[in-house]
C-alpha cells in the first residue's frame, strides 16, 4: 500500500528538520532562527510511527501524570503563554474535545516551568480548559522529542506510537485534530483521512464562504479579548456579505465589551433585523439597554 500523504508530509518535514538543525549549528545560528527557516518541522526526533518516550511530568495543580495516557488516542500540544497561535490552536482543541465527545482521548497540554506558575494559572482559567495541563522541567521533553516550534500537536495511538504531527491552522484545526483522532480509533480509514485532511477545490459562486470565515476568526479575537482585531474581521465580512447577520452581532458585542453602546446600538438594531436570534447580538443587547446611546 502507497504511503498516505500525510505519512509523507510528516516524514519529509521531519528530514528537514534535522536537516535545517545541522545547519544550523555548523553555521552557528541560533535555534530561533532555525525554527523560522524550518516552520514546517515537527518533532525532528521521533518520527511517525515511532514510540514516543515516556515522561511524567507535573501536573499545574498538584502530583504528577503522564504526557500520554491510557487512553485509545491520545493528543498533546506544546504551548507558549505569550503568543496568539498558541491561544487560537487551544481554544480549536477545546472545540475537538467537545466534538469528540465521550470517546477514550487522553489531552494534554504542555507549557515550560519557566512562566511563572501564576501566569500559568491565570491563563488557563481564562482559557476555560478543562484538559490537563503539564508543566515541562527545563522544556527537557520539548528538548527529546526534539521540537523547534510552537504551537505544536501530536496525536499518538494506544501504544504510545505517534500516528500524525497536526501543523498549526488559524482556521479548522479542530476539524483537522479531530479526524486524527479518528483515524486513531478505527472510525475512519486513510482515503477518509485524506479526503478530510485535503479536500477539493470549493467553487464558491459567490463571497458568502469568505465572509463566514471572515466573521468565525472575528468570533475568536472576541474570545481573546482583541476587539480592534474583531471588529476588523467583522467588517470585511460586513463587506463580503451585507446580509449576514452574523458580523453586525460581532461588530455589536465587539463594541458593548468595551462599554461603548453608541457605537454598538447600530449594528445590534441590524443583526436582529436579519437574524432575531442572532446570539452575539443578543448577547450585546443584555449589554446595552435600547435606550442606551
Amino acid at each position: 500500500m502507497s504511503e498516505s500523504i500525510a505519512h509523507q508530509e510528516n516524514r519529509l518535514a521531519r528530514v528537514r528538520g534535522i536537516w535545517l538543525r545541522k545547519m544550523g549549528a555548523w553555521l552557528g545560528l541560533p535555534l530561533v532562527l532555525v525554527s523560522v527557516c524550518g516552520a514546517a518541522s515537527p518533532f525532528t526526533n521521533v518520527a511517525v510511527g515511532e514510540r514516543l518516550p515516556e515522561a511524567d511530568l507535573t501536573k499545574l495543580e498538584d502530583g504528577t501524570a503522564p504526557y500520554i495516557g491510557g487512553a485509545k488516542a491520545n493528543v498533546f500540544v506544546f504551548f507558549r503563554l505569550d503568543q496568539e497561535n498558541s491561544v487560537l490552536a487551544l481554544r480549536q482543541l477545546q472545540e475537538a474535545k467537545q466534538r469528540l465527545g465521550e470517546r477514550s482521548v487522553h489531552w494534554a497540554l504542555i507549557v515550560a516551568d519557566s512562566y511563572p506558575l501564576e501566569s500559568i494559572k491565570d491563563f488557563v482559567k481564562e482559557l476555560g480548559t478543562d484538559m490537563t495541563v503539564l508543566l515541562d522541567h527545563d522544556n527537557e521533553l520539548y528538548g527529546r522529542l526534539g521540537v523547534i516550534l510552537h504551537p505544536v500537536i501530536g496525536v499518538a495511538d494506544a501504544e504510545h506510537v505517534l500516528q500524525a504531527y497536526v501543523p498549526f491552522r488559524k482556521l479548522n484545526l479542530e476539524v483537522r485534530v479531530e479526524a486524527h483522532v479518528k483515524r486513531v480509533l478505527g472510525e475512519i480509514n486513510d482515503e477518509q483521512l485524506e479526503a478530510i485532511l485535503n479536500p477539493p477545490p470549493i467553487k464558491l459562486g459567490g463571497n458568502g464562504t469568505v465572509a463566514k470565515r471572515n466573521l468565525r476568526m472575528g468570533q475568536m479575537f472576541l474570545k481573546m479579548k482583541k476587539y480592534d482585531a474583531a471588529l476588523q474581521a467583522a467588517a470585511k465580512s460586513m463587506d463580503l456579505d451585507p446580509e449576514l447577520a452574523g458580523p453586525y452581532g460581532l461588530k455589536a458585542a465587539a463594541y458593548a465589551e468595551q462599554g461603548d453602546c453608541s457605537q454598538a446600538l447600530p449594528a445590534l438594531r441590524r443583526a436582529l433585523e436579519l437574524d432575531a436570534e442572532e446570539p452575539l447580538a443578543k448577547a450585546a443587547a443584555e449589554r446595552c439597554s435600547p435606550g442606551t446611546e
